[in-house]
Order: C-alpha cells, then structure tokens, then sequence
C-alpha cells in the first residue's frame, strides 16, 4: 500500500512538472480571428498594451504586430487563414517586417506571393501579385504600407507574376505542380472541402525571398462549402447594369450602393442613413468619419466608393451680366481644352470645381484617374508624389507648384498644412482639406477648383478596350513625366498596359521592330527593351537611342481592369453637349489673337468626314490599256503614244528572257546581254 501511495506522489509530481515546462513554451501563431477581437498570434509589440486592436495600421513599431499575417474584413490570422475560394475579396497582407520593406523605397515594387497545395488530390501553386498600398492613421498621422492581394483577379496576377524567373523557381522547387494565377482554379471540382497550403513564400519579381520579411510560418486554408457560391444577383459588368437594378455603381464585378460599408465594418441605420455598431477594431475609423465624414475616401477597402460627381447646385440662383457670362464660358471652354489635351508627354490637367465649400457639407475629392506618374518616372530631377497642380478658393491660389502658397489654408490627403503622398491608381481619390476662411469681399466667390493630373493619352476603342501612349525623352531630366535620365535602352511601361496586346514603338516618328529593335523584358518593373543585333546575339550593352531622341509607346488597356480617361471622357461629353457632335468624338482647338499672340476663344474641331466612295466599284479598262510605259527603239519614254510614235524597241534575237543572276537583285542579266524593255514588261503595239 504505501508503494501504491509512493508511486501515485511520483506520478503527481512529473505531470506537474510537465505542466510547468510546457508553459514556457510560445504558443504557435495558428490562431484564425472571425469575431472581430485580436487573434492570439496578431499582438502588438507593445507589452504595456497586449489589448490594444491592432487592425488599424501604423508605421509606429510600437503598434504595429510583431508577426505578419493576412487579414480579410474583420478576419485576421497568420497561419490558419480561411478564405472561401469563391470569394471575390481583396485581402491584405500585413505586419511590421513588410511595412518596414515596403517603406524602403519599395512603394512603387509589386511582389508575388506564393501558395503550395500539394496533397493527394490537389497539386497547384497559386500565384497572386502582392500591390504595395499604404494606410493613414490619422491619430498619430502615421502610415503603414501592406501588400494588397486579389487572388480572384486572373489579369492582375498574371500580369505581375508570370515573370520568367519566377516560373523557373515554381518548376524547380514545386516539382509535379501546376501553376495557377486564379483562386476558383487551385479546385475546380472540389465541394464541401477545405485545402490547406504546405507552404508560402514572398517573393521579388526576380523570383528571389524577401529575407527581411518572415513567411515560414504563413497558412491559408481554401473552404469549399455548398453556401459558397456565388451568387450572380448583383454582378455586374458596367454601372449600367447596376442603376438598373437600384444600385449605384458597379465595383470589381459586384453592384454596390455608394459610401455603403463593406461586411463585417458597420451597419446603416435604414431611418437615418447613418453608420452604427462599428466592429470594435475600427473604432477610430468611426471617430474619423465623425469628425470629418469626407475622409471616408481614405478607407476605400472598409467602404464601397463610387466616386462623386462634381456638384455645382446651391440655394441661391445667381445672375450673371454678359461680360461675367462670357467668362464663365472661356473658363468651361479652356477646362475642357486642358483636360482633353495633351501638355506634357500623356498628361492632360482636369480640375474639378465645387460652389460654396465653406458654407455646407461637401466632399473636395480629385476624379478617380487622377495620377501621380511614380510608376514611370525615369528621372531624378523628381516629381510631386501626388496628382495635385493647383488648388484656387474664391479667386486666391492656395496651392501651386508643390507648394502652400497660404500657410494651413489647405491640405491634400491630411489636414490643413500638409501635403501627403497621393495614389498611382485608377480607383482611389486624393482628398483636400479646405480651411480659407471668406471674407465679406470674397463670399460671392466661394468657389474651390482643383486641378490634377490624368493619363490624357487614353482612347476608348470600345466598352472594353482603351488605347494609351507612354512618352520619353532620352536624357532629359527636367521634373516632367517624359523625363529618362541617365540615358538607357530601358523604358518603363505603365502597370496598368495589357502586354499580352500589341505593343507599338516609335522612335523620332520612325516604327521600330520587334525582336529587331526591341523587346519587352520583365525585371522589377515591365520594359521596353532596346538592343542590337550582333553575329554573336543581341548586344544591351551599347546605347540604340541618343540624347534628345523621342520614344512612344502605344499599349491597350482592358478597362474591366483599370478605369482610364474617365475625367477626360466626361469632359468630351460635356465637348458634344456644346458641339453638337453626335458623340465623344469632338475636340477643342485653341483661338489667338492676331495682334497679342494670346488665346481668346475656342472652337469646336470635328473629326475628319467618312470616305462616302462605295467600298466596291466596277471600272471597265479596254484590253490595250495597260500600266507602264513606252519605250521607242532608242529607248526614250514617250507619255503619249500616237502613229507618230516612234517604233518601240525590237526584242533581242537570241529570245534571252530578263532575269537576275541567281536570284541576285543587283545582278541583272542585262549587263552583257542586249535584253530591251520588251522582255521586261512585253512588248506594246499601236493597232
């Protein structure tokens, strides 16, 4: 007995023990959060505050997780990430390593993200391009840079990762593996499953890991259930379709009401149309929009944003005499003129103009393309990193040349004072912060314009399909978007141009040839790549383009993807409304002065007539007409043949036929032969 009582103290005593080592383990990061509280592998590197949300993003390390993890709404984790695979979502991908990677200058460097299945069943590698995407936190005006994944999106992720480096590394490391670049393709029969990756990596363009960013310990879990599907209600393919249906706009596919919350964010109070029960993870969102509501264009992946059309309704009706009637009419003509006009290199500057700002709720936004040109830039002489040229309230220009001309009288994308980075994109808006007080001079003019720039190259060929052209300057380096200095054999194409497409070169005017003169090369970003055919292969080394030297490319751009010329097309809508033209077709054309050189009205320039000749057309020719011409037995032309005309030349005798030495154009055989025009093009008689 007392050994049963001695062996059952030991027995206590071990599993004691063990329950204390085990304690002192860290807990695997493979927790998945649903419910909208931090999961237990997403802390902040904060120990003063483990309860603190981590959802809102910050560059302060302080804040920020210590681990990487995706997020998708409300749902965040690391290792056990479960998206629907039918799922139409953008999800994110962040923590403190990639904000710190990204922030090194890579803003403007897309990745890949690499996603194993490898099992019995499946055996796919999902390839899903990694965008660089930043997020302001306006509490501590921090920013903190994540990746943006949309592994739904074929185009994109193609576009972005099917570089040749990285499908040499997917076959070389994934043997036995398919490559896919859509999420719905990992299983296509697969129903009421759930699959689990083996493993992920990030990736460079170059196909290389990103040593500073940790992944080892990234999962993702694809659920197939039979409540996953997808519902084809509310899709969609153009606005059109959406507005038929009560809704608004069309948005990634999908029909969406504007300035409405994404699931898992906030509810709309049905009554009053305002947001309630925030998820508790954005409760500083909500007290940001409730102190200024237009910064909810800062959150385009919390809401869905249509975009806002320029309002010029007020209370008062004003009337103007003829003179201000004819300025108000040079000032629309000469908006119209600068936004479907090419100034620099593609650029064109539209301006979006809202009455009374200082006396009523209104939302000061760019138009959607605005563009900062950051992809492209090849010089050093820099750029601003945001769309804005000028803003001008009630007659007072506040900003221009990159510059606060009044100290805190405005702000772009921040508050009063400062000045933030914009977006390269085509989907978000570059918010401005008004703080110019009227005085008693200035309140019939309460008029804000903002000016900003736009890809005005861009021409719908279709509903689909836009046409676009990228300029250079060889050696220029002046702060403009055609600058490309030091000079090189590489030019850069714009992310948004499809290069499964035809790509057109020029040079000073002149076609160049592809696998000529040039090639398309992918490293970090997409090229245009000159070179020189050599007996040994193409030499890159030598320079193909001289200083001064002016380069175009023309690409397309599938617009279910990217919303190109959208300022400028409303600004040829507004063109035909005056015009008469009978669509966008019509264009401005300056006016000068005779005396001062100046411009002092604009008229409308239609497109070239239609060629009205029938496409098919019968001529009857007589059989003795022929073209060529007459050659006489001395071998003078003649024009005009009559029975005066001197005898056409006689054939040789020995019957030798022209032709050329072994096919050698510049060895004719006659030379040393008599052989007339006669054998060369048949012999013409009078009768």
């Amino acid at each position: 007995m007392d050994g049963n009582k001695k062996n059952l103290f030991k027995f206590i005593y071990f599993l004691a023990l063990a329950l204390v080592v085990q304690s002192c383990f860290s807990p695997t990061p493979n927790s998945v959060n649903q419910s909208g509280q931090a999961s237990s592998n997403v802390t902040s590197s904060d120990s003063s505050s483990s309860t603190r949300d981590t959802t809102e993003p910050t560059n302060n390390s302080s804040q920020s997780s210590t681990i990487n993890y995706f997020q998708n709404g409300d749902q965040k984790a690391s290792n056990n990430f479960i998206i629907d695979i039918n799922s139409e979502n953008s999800i994110f991908l962040r923590g403190n390593e990639i904000s710190t990677f990204i922030g090194q200058d890579n803003e403007n460097t897309n990745s890949c993200v690499l996603v194993s299945f490898n099992s019995d069943s499946v055996k796919k590698v999902l390839l899903i391009a990694a965008r660089p995407n930043s997020f302001r936190n306006f509490a501590d005006n921090s920013i903190e840079y994540y990746y943006l994944l949309s592994p739904h999106d074929e185009t994109i992720n193609q576009t972005h990762c099917q570089g040749s480096s990285i499908i040499t590394k997917v076959f070389s490391d994934y043997s036995g593996q398919s490559i896919t670049f859509k999420m719905t393709d990992v299983c296509e029969d697969c129903f009421n499953t759930t699959l689990r990756s083996d493993n992920v990596e990030i990736l460079t363009r170059e196909g290389k890991e990103i040593s500073s960013i940790k992944d080892h310990y990234l999962g993702m879990y694809l659920s197939s259930r039979p409540e996953s599907e997808i519902v084809f209600g509310n899709s969609c393919s153009s606005t059109l379709d959406c507005t038929r249906k009560g809704y608004d706009c069309c948005s990634l596919g999908q029909c969406v009401n504007d300035k409405t919350p994404k699931p898992g964010v906030a509810e709309v109070d049905e009554s009053t149309g305002e947001f309630i029960n925030f998820s508790s993870q954005y409760s500083q969102v909500e007290a940001d929009l409730l102190a200024n509501p237009s910064h909810i264009y800062n959150y385009p992946h919390l809401f869905y944003l249509c975009g806002q059309a320029q309002t010029t309704d007020t209370n008062e009706v004003k009337e103007h005499n003829e003179e201000e009637q004819a300025y108000y009419r040079f000032r629309e003509l000469q908006d119209l003129y600068n936004c479907t006009t090419q100034t620099v290199g593609e650029q064109s500057i539209c301006v979006k103009r809202y009455s009374s700002p200082n006396t009523r709720e209104i939302d000061l936004i760019t138009g959607a393309d605005d563009i900062t040109f950051e992809g492209t830039y090849s010089g050093t002489a820099g750029m601003p990193n945001h769309s804005i040229v000028k803003i001008i309230h009630a007659e007072e220009t506040l900003f221009e040349d990159n510059e606060i001309k009044k100290a805190n009288s405005v702000g772009i994308n921040g508050d009063a004072g400062q000045v933030n980075r914009g977006n390269d994109n085509f989907d978000d808006v570059v918010t401005i912060t008004l703080n110019n007080p009227l005085s008693s001079n200035s309140e019939e003019v309460d008029e804000i314009a903002i000016y900003y720039r736009i890809d005005g190259s861009c021409e719908y060929i279709n509903n689909y399909l836009a046409r676009c052209t990228k300029h250079y300057t060889q050696g220029q380096n002046i702060g403009e978007t055609t600058d490309h200095f030091p000079a090189s054999n590489y030019f850069k194409l714009p992310y948004y141009a499809d290069t499964s497409r035809l790509l057109t070169v020029m040079v000073d005017d002149i076609p160049k040839l592809e696998t000529q003169h040039w090639e398309d090369f992918v490293a970090s970003d997409r090229f245009i790549r000159f070179f020189k055919l050599t007996d040994s292969g193409n030499d890159y080394s030598t320079l193909q383009i001289f200083d001064g030297q002016k380069i175009s490319i023309q690409f397309y751009v599938d617009l279910n993807q990217h919303n190109v010329g959208t300022s400028k097309y409303e600004a040829l809508d507004r063109i035909d409304e005056i015009c008469q033209c009978g669509g966008p077709n019509c264009y401005l054309e300056e006016v000068y002065s005779t005396s001062s050189n100046s411009v002092v009205d604009y008229k409308c320039l239609y497109p070239p007539g239609e060629n009205n000749l029938r496409f098919e057309q019968k001529v009857i020719v007589s059989s003795k007409s022929v073209p060529q011409r007459y050659f006489d037995e001395d071998g003078a032309p003649h024009d005009v043949i009559s029975i005066t005309t001197p005898k056409q030349e006689e054939s040789n005798r020995d019957s030798l036929a022209f032709d050329y030495t072994k096919n050698d154009p510049v060895r004719p055989n006659n030379v040393d032969n008599f052989i007339g025009f006669n054998e060369i093009n048949g012999t013409i008689s009078w009768d």
